[in-house]
């Protein structure tokens, strides 16, 4: 005899087929975890062409963090207990403490007469090799014709269907040097208030990166200490009197001596006394001279000190002159014009490197900031408050930019263009893009010149590819 089983409704909660829904495996059976291993790259046989640059994806996506943020909640807080254990203390590391490191004077002004080598090259060879830039984007194309990818952004790209217009480039179309605030006192006053911004003057920040570092311009001066700043709770302490408070300061003994002068000759017995001036400059905060004298803080003449900066064993005061001026030359072989394209744009290439090198030794101590939004860059230990970003999300920050670590690209623009194998042959087409590589417009226009290749960038040039030609495209796997 069979059994008969009768059906029955269920009746379940709404909110357990919400939940059900939800996490089917987890109310249906005993939760089972999957441990999937995927195999990591080894570092030692990295992907191919993963150098290429790419776009960003989108223009409310972050630059991505040079040091990650795990590292800097670390280190900031150390700083803040290492404040709360030593409230007052002397800066002793430069340039944190307001002196010069000696050993980056040097590389300052070779990073500067690499620049200007660079900029002096770069006139003569867009002359020889031509430079083309799209009318309504920043795309840059090296060679006599331009190519066909599409990828055009600018204005009713749509209705070119992304097509570039090309129109005879320059050389701040090859290579650009963003712009940032002068600093006069680095430590005294790093940051630019909004006001301040029309009165203050700008500069590439790669030469106010070399001037913080020992460069001295006539047209942009810079204060140099002797002694190095005192730090009382996160606030700078300077004992050394400003120039123009030296100045008020000898105007204001002569004033009294002569007063006193006067007093004498009338019979008066005392003569007044003159006030002291020597007290402690406060630069970012206030202080009073009890409370500095309560935590045990002394004169800076009462400890010994450097003085001096030891170049190429001669020792020398670091508020004078290193550098050249404005009169520095660069490379006399550059300017000789007997020399070759190939010669000119080796030439070029090597001082190239020598610039983007020098100026990384310099940035590993010197900090420089940049937005993480948009282009500005700002050289000093903190970003300027000026409200002049645009870029996304700009309005919660009432303009003020998103400022993080920069890095050697940000002070110096590569500007990356496609790499042309072969510039008399036919332009570069829309549907092998994926084949071809690219390469700094800089790098690009002293290879075409008649520079060899850089081995740093053989494979973002993908040299060992041949791409295929169009009517093989459908071959190709």
């Amino acid at each position: 005899m069979h059994r008969r089983y009768l059906s029955s409704p269920i009746i379940v909660p709404f909110s357990y087929l919400k939940k059900l829904q939800l996490n089917p495996t987890h109310l249906l059976g005993p939760s089972r975890t999957i441990e999937t291993t995927t195999k990591e790259p080894d570092a030692n046989n990295d992907h191919l062409y993963a150098d290429i640059p790419k776009p960003a994806k989108s223009k409310s996506e972050r630059k991505p963090y040079p040091t990650p943020m795990k590292i800097l909640v670390r280190r900031a807080k150390q700083e803040r207990e290492a404040r709360k254990t030593q409230p007052c203390k002397l800066l002793e590391e430069p340039p944190e403490n307001g002196l010069l490191v000696p050993e980056l004077v040097g590389v300052a002004h070779q990073v500067y007469r690499a620049r200007e080598s660079v900029l002096l090259g770069l006139s003569k060879l867009v002359k020889a090799v031509p430079v083309l830039r799209c009318r309504h984007c920043f795309e840059v194309h090296i060679g006599p014709v331009g190519h066909e990818i599409r990828t055009c952004t600018g204005p009713k790209s749509g209705l070119r269907n992304a097509t570039h217009v090309w129109r005879k480039g320059r050389v701040h179309d090859v290579i650009y040097f963003p712009k940032c605030f002068h600093l006069y006192d680095r430590v005294g006053k790093p940051r630019i208030v909004h006001n301040e911004s029309r009165a203050i003057k700008q500069l590439p920040a790669i030469l106010e990166l070399c001037i913080q570092a020992g460069l001295d311009l006539e047209n942009y001066p810079t204060k140099r200490r002797t002694r190095p700043v005192y730090s009382i709770e996160g606030r700078i302490v300077d004992f050394e009197l400003d120039p123009k408070r030296k100045s008020e300061r000898s105007k204001l003994v002569a004033y009294e001596d002569t007063k006193t002068a006067s007093s004498l000759k009338k019979g008066t017995p005392h003569p007044p006394e003159r006030p002291d001036c020597t007290g402690p400059t406060v630069i970012m905060g206030e202080i009073n001279d009890d409370s500095s004298l309560q935590m045990g803080m002394r004169h800076p003449l009462d400890r010994p000190h450097f003085t001096g900066l030891t170049i190429m064993g001669e020792v020398t005061d670091s508020s004078l002159d290193l550098s050249l001026t404005t009169k520095t030359q660069p490379n006399l072989d550059l300017a000789n014009s007997g020399s070759t394209p190939s010669e000119l744009a080796t030439m070029t290439l090597d001082s190239w490197f020598e610039m983007i090198s020098g100026a990384k030794k310099i940035m590993e101590r010197y900090k420089v900031h940049t937005c993480g939004y948009c282009p500005e860059v700002q050289v000093g230990p903190k970003g300027h408050k000026v409200r002049m970003c645009k870029a996304s999300k700009h309005q919660s920050r009432n303009g003020m930019h998103a400022w993080q670590e920069a890095t050697i690209f940000d002070l110096v623009g590569p500007n990356y263009v496609w790499h042309v194998a072969d510039p008399s042959g036919s332009p570069l087409a829309n549907g092998l893009k994926r084949y071809y590589g690219k390469a700094p417009a800089v790098v690009e226009l002293c290879v075409q010149a008649g520079a060899p290749v850089p081995a740093e960038y053989r494979s973002m040039m993908r040299l060992d590819v041949v791409p295929p030609c169009p009517d093989e495209l459908d071959l190709v796997t």
